[in-house]
């Protein structure tokens, strides 16, 4: 065999991505599966949410079984994107490891917490989660992906590899739509934003898209505190720390913690404790619904997560709200299998108080070594059973996976950072800068600055490629702006590779 390449977001999109064989051969037969098994509660309920997500994101292309199946094709190739760069010389070995990437098993073994689990793409192998058959067919179609990858060199691959890939399919059809190179977010950040110099400062991005300003910063931060002497522990544990970004787009969540992994680069396979990829499938303009209950506990309640409330403690606190819901699985296959015996009814009840004593437990040597109060336990516990019902109704795992994410406005506005930064996707100029204002108010510290890259349509003139509004503490129609002119390079080149594009630097009449 000989030297495998590193392969450029053109290339990967080029051998799999929209025209490819290996997608024709893979979409047609995730598509069989579908219209086999559409009816199917798990893959009914994974369709619907999906649908409900894609509306509420206000994407172009409509909402259908089609585009549902490529979304799950190219969700899957991320997942072993992400599979093949921690383990760049090694392969998955059969079908329980395939599994166990899709279901997000191997990578809570790597130490990425969150990374993903079963969510709206997991579907095909429903009957496997379920534990009520294998799903050999959509097993072997991962299987030949993986193949199909390990013919490149994944070792170091640019963060925005599947970056093109998304566009192409995310539009499926549709007149193409301006995004964000990867060399304008370097420069925004670097350049405007300073982050390279000042690499303590957090940055957020409330509309995410596909990860291109997360995967930006990631990079230039660690770049810049490896260069200050810091550990690589030190490094990793403060880049998660302060790096995050959410999105209403379930694929564009998965591309995007995907990209942001690559962009951690080799930090990332070396050892260290659990941490979460702060990247999450939420509406960052969504509050909660906030009320003090009978016992004193704050509780809040999600739109995106219908019947599921939360205390206060966990809605707040990313790593207690991933590591307790992470383990509610478990006990969703034991109320499964206690049914052989006992009723529905008393099958929850038993592994409801199995995971009431979980939660009111001291958990040492875990991330989240405190119990919750009993008051705070009684709230999970009627989410907890919301969830356990459903499953054994066969909804699967997808409002499991929904109920960990929906609540991130909450415990990012309590985070506060330095810099909110992303792309102005709303149907207009004034809605985008109008949702960056409500952002601005309520994650922005009080020093904290904001930026903005609009599209063309949305400049003043199309004679700009992109018009970008830079603003110190308020974001207005009136703020300094930054055009940028001439050719757009390719997406995939850094700032690095193209200081000698034309910037001009205006100041509005």
């Amino acid at each position: 065999m000989g030297q495998r390449a590193i392969p450029s977001p053109r290339q990967l999109s080029s051998a799999f991505g929209p025209g490819s064989p290996i997608i024709a051969n893979a979409v047609g037969r995730l598509s069989a599966l579908f219209e086999e098994n559409s009816a199917a509660s798990p893959v009914a309920v994974a369709y619907e949410y999906w649908r409900r997500y894609r509306k509420s994101a206000a994407c172009l292309s409509p909402a259908t079984p089609p585009l549902f199946v490529q979304h799950t094709y190219l969700a899957l190739l991320a997942r072993l994107v992400a599979r093949h760069f921690l383990e760049p010389s090694r392969a998955p070995a059969n079908h329980r490891e395939l599994w166990q990437v899709v279901n997000g098993d191997y990578f809570i073994g790597c130490g990425l917490e969150n990374f993903i689990g079963e969510d709206f793409f997991t579907w095909p192998f429903f009957r496997l989660s379920m534990g009520i058959g294998p799903e050999e067919e959509a097993l072997d179609v991962v299987r030949e992906l993986s193949i199909e990858l390990a013919q490149f060199d994944l070792s170091r691959p640019s963060p925005s590899l599947l970056t093109e890939m998304f566009h192409h399919i995310s539009l499926s059809g549709e007149v193409p739509v301006q995004h964000v190179p990867r060399w304008l977010a370097e420069f925004l950040l670097e350049e405007k934003l300073l982050l390279a110099q000042q690499p303590d400062q957090a940055v957020l991005d409330p509309s995410c898209g596909p990860g291109t300003f997360l995967a930006a910063a990631v990079a230039s931060k660690t770049i810049a505190l490896r260069k200050s002497g810091q550990s690589p522990l030190d490094v990793l544990l403060q880049v998660v720390g302060q790096v995050a970004g959410m999105t209403s787009d379930p694929l564009a969540a998965m591309i995007a913690r995907t990209g942001y992994l690559l962009a951690l680069g080799g930090l990332a396979r070396e050892p260290h404790p659990p941490i979460l990829v702060p990247v999450y499938l939420a509406d960052a303009n969504q509050e909660s619904a906030v009320e003090v209950n009978s016992a004193s506990v704050t509780v809040h309640s999600f739109s995106t997560a219908e019947g599921m409330s939360l205390p206060d403690s966990v809605a707040g606190d990313p790593m207690m709200l991933d590591w307790l819901f992470g383990r509610l699985p478990n006990y969703m296959r034991g109320a499964a299998t206690r049914l052989h015996a006992q009723s529905e009814e008393v099958a929850v009840q038993e592994v409801l108080n199995a995971y009431y004593n979980y939660l009111t437990s001291p958990k040492s040597r875990t991330p989240i070594p405190e119990p919750l109060t009993p008051a705070a336990a009684d709230v999970m516990i009627e989410t907890a059973r919301n969830l356990v019902q459903g499953y054994l109704h066969g909804e699967g795992h997808v409002r499991l996976f929904i109920v960990k994410n929906a609540p991130a406005p909450v415990f990012l506005a309590r985070r506060k950072f330095d810099l909110l930064v992303g792309f102005g996707s709303q149907p207009s100029a004034a809605g985008s800068l109008d949702f960056f204002e409500d952002c601005r108010s309520v994650y922005l510290n009080d020093s904290g600055r904001a930026a903005i890259v609009l599209s063309s349509e949305h400049a003043e003139t199309n004679r700009f490629e992109y018009s970008l509004a830079s603003v110190g503490q308020r974001l207005a129609a009136s703020s300094n702006s930054m055009l940028v002119t001439g050719e757009i390079p390719e997406n995939d080149l850094g700032w690095a590779a193209i200081r000698d594009l034309n910037v001009i630097e205006v100041d509005p009449e």
